[in-house]
């Protein structure tokens, strides 16, 4: 696959969004394999799954979420609150850090894993200092109890072998503490059960003690307090609560930090606390997010990084919050009802889109996604449409005009019935959306010559159907029969609702099709084997299908598009050689394979007379469009009459061209 520039990234928040306490949320799975090769299983696009839980490895969460949701999730992809922290540890190399986690093992694995040296976890603080809770450590209460913990922490001087303490500078807190629970009475009730005595106040208590030191340096009887704060402090998840499977949300690190805020401006009479935060909605989270998913984008051969990044979350203050405030970095925020939001949209940190759960999210991103291709592939197509003949000696006068601004109530032979009134009519293609199967608002109608067309245009443009004008302008499309140059395509990963009138319909619009798609199938059950062939008449059709749809959805899967191989050989089509070959051919191409794979109409052949208007269409009745003003009667000179071939090839004699068209005074639009 060649290189090609990055669409798009998506990042996950994990609980509320893909499952809740560890149960995966309906939709979660099917959302996921949209964005893997359905084959290989491997990425296709780049995202990453983004959470603000704390307490243990991205191994550990990337190994628990695959294990929960039966998808498997790369160590890479997975970021967990405090995973931007390890750029601290170069920035505290020299200096003694604590570090905050439920475990004291926890805390030593983190600190570990991102490189820290001179830490102390708060358990081996506290052991070492248990003066400074009595209530917990005090002998009334904790008689027979031993220490846990050693002091590992304290630096050993390795000049007169004596211990000293360690001088910090940071805190680094990668959870909230776990607290401790004391069951002093229970009532019990039919109705009730009350636990009194929850102690989360330990770790608040010497946190907020090290806090107004200058070195964190404390023992029983000395505090080298400061008069501003000198100790830093960083914390993972901001979240003041997060969604579980309870229908209320449960307090996690934000409450934690709100109380040791309060305690401190209290005990300082009046400072507020200095916090650095990470997680979301902190732009270090999401700047990080960005980087990792450039790694990706250079596994999956793309370049550069996402234009659009869809975060979908179900916490307003922290998921969308984050992704709103680097909007004018391409951050688009998706919110969903799976979690701790339930609502329309919420008032204060409003989300960009809001859907029920995540594979609507998916299926959103998907479709919004089409919509920005579409944008692009119509300058592309039409800017290839009005080169074709330049390209290549066309050698026919066959003219093609495209309409556009269409009331989305007409039909393609509603159309044919309003362009067969002036010159008669090859083929009308209307192209629909691949997503909606509705027609784009803009159709091609080729004529048999260029002269008719002219005409057609200045007798048509702006008529009204259903009192929107359309707008007429002229194309050029080949009409001269032509065979294969070598200009074939072989189309993969195709979906098996992919059939070969969506094939011709998605890639007809980069030139003319030499001949049917075909879809390889098997030939006792008829089921599409996954793959298939189209084959143009010119290379810069087949390498313009190949730029704009190479990776691209068809149906539900990201279809692969190249050159296919050469008969009986490892070679593909599409080198050099074949393609001077090619520019010195002029050869033909069957009329049917301009537009709608159908042979032209009847009465364009042999003279035969026009055939009489779809029989679905006799019995509609519609208002006529109101007369176009350049007929006579209407302040302006007739046209001039059409070429002197058009009473040959059938449809109405030459006199009609003497007054108005017949429809446009009588016609019944059916």
């Amino acid at each position: 696959m060649k290189e090609e520039e990055t669409k798009f990234g998506i990042v996950f928040d994990i609980d509320g969004v893909l499952m809740k306490d560890g149960v995966p949320i309906a939709g979660a799975v099917k959302a996921l394999n949209m964005l893997v090769d359905q084959q290989t299983k491997t990425p296709i696009y780049p995202y990453v799954f983004v959470t603000n839980n704390g307490g243990f490895s991205e191994k550990e969460k990337a190994k628990k979420i695959s294990s929960v949701l039966d998808f498997d999730i790369e160590e890479d992809r997975v970021m967990v609150a405090h995973t931007p922290m390890k750029e601290l540890a170069e920035k505290y190399k020299n200096d003694g850090v604590i570090v905050v986690a439920r475990k004291h093992e926890t805390a030593v694995s983190l600190a570990q894993l991102y490189g820290f040296h001179q830490f102390t976890t708060i358990q081996q603080y506290v052991d070492k200092r248990q003066f400074l809770y009595p209530g917990k450590y005090s002998k009334f209460w904790t008689l027979g109890i031993k220490n846990q913990y050693e002091e590992s922490a304290d630096i050993v001087d390795n000049n007169t072998t004596t211990v000293v303490d360690i001088k910090y500078k940071a805190i680094i807190m990668f959870e909230e503490p776990a607290g401790n629970y004391y069951l002093n009475w229970i009532i019990l009730h039919l109705y009730a059960l009350l636990i009194i005595n929850v102690y989360w106040g330990e770790e608040l208590q010497i946190l907020s003690d090290i806090l107004q030191t200058k070195d964190g340096v404390i023992s029983i009887d000395k505090v080298n307090k400061s008069d501003v704060q000198e100790i830093d402090l960083h914390v993972a998840n901001p979240d003041f609560t997060y969604g579980g499977e309870f229908i209320m949300p449960r307090y996690t690190m934000g409450a934690f930090i709100q109380c040791l805020s309060t305690l401190y401006r209290l005990s300082t009479r009046g400072r507020d606390l200095a916090v650095t935060f990470y997680g979301k909605p902190y732009a270090s989270t999401y700047n990080y997010a960005k980087e990792l998913m450039g790694t990706q984008v250079k596994k999956l051969n793309q370049l550069g990084t996402p234009k659009h990044i869809y975060a979908i979350g179900d916490n307003p203050h922290s998921d969308i919050k984050g992704a709103n405030q680097l909007e004018n970095e391409g951050w688009i925020s998706i919110l969903v009802r799976t979690g701790v939001f339930k609502g329309d949209n919420d008032i204060e940190n409003p989300a960009k889109y809001v859907v029920d759960d995540v594979l609507d999210a998916i299926n959103l991103i998907m479709k919004l996604e089409n919509n920005n291709r579409k944008k692009k592939k119509k300058k592309k197509k039409e800017k290839m449409m009005m080169t074709s003949n330049t390209t290549q000696d066309r050698g026919s006068d066959a003219a093609t005009i495209q309409v556009r601004d269409i009331d989305p109530q007409v039909t393609e032979a509603l159309l044919w019935e309003l362009m067969i009134q002036v010159a008669p009519v090859v083929k009308v293609f209307m192209p629909k959306d691949k997503l909606t199967q509705q027609h784009s608002g803009r159709a091609y109608v080729e004529f048999q010559s260029e002269n008719d067309a002219d005409y057609a245009m200045r007798i048509l443009n702006y008529i009204k159907l259903f009192g929107r004008p359309i707008k007429l302008k002229k194309v050029r499309i080949n009409n001269k029969d032509k065979v294969d140059v070598g200009a074939n395509l072989f189309i993969g990963n195709l979906d098996a609702e992919v059939d070969e009138k969506i094939l011709h319909d998605t890639f007809i619009q980069f030139g003319a099709i030499i001949q049917p798609p075909k879809i390889m199938r098997d030939t006792s059950t008829g089921v599409s084997k996954g793959f298939g062939f189209v084959s143009y008449d010119n290379f810069a059709s087949s390498d313009a299908s190949i730029e704009a749809m190479n990776g691209e959805f068809l149906c539900n899967k990201p279809i692969s598009v190249t050159y296919a191989r050469k008969k009986d050989s490892t070679e593909k089509h599409g080198s050099q050689a074949e393609r001077m070959i090619a520019a010195g051919k002029q050869r033909g191409i069957p009329m049917f394979a301009q537009f709608g794979g159908m042979p032209p109409p009847p009465g364009i052949v042999g003279g035969m007379p026009m055939p009489p208007p779809p029989p679905f269409l006799q019995n509609m009745s519609m208002p006529p469009p109101p007369p176009p003003t350049n007929i006579p009667g209407m302040g302006m000179p007739p046209p001039p009459p059409p070429p002197s071939s058009f009473d040959q090839m059938g449809g109405y004699p030459p006199n009609m061209f003497n007054s108005p068209p017949p429809f446009l005074s009588n016609m019944q639009h059916r």
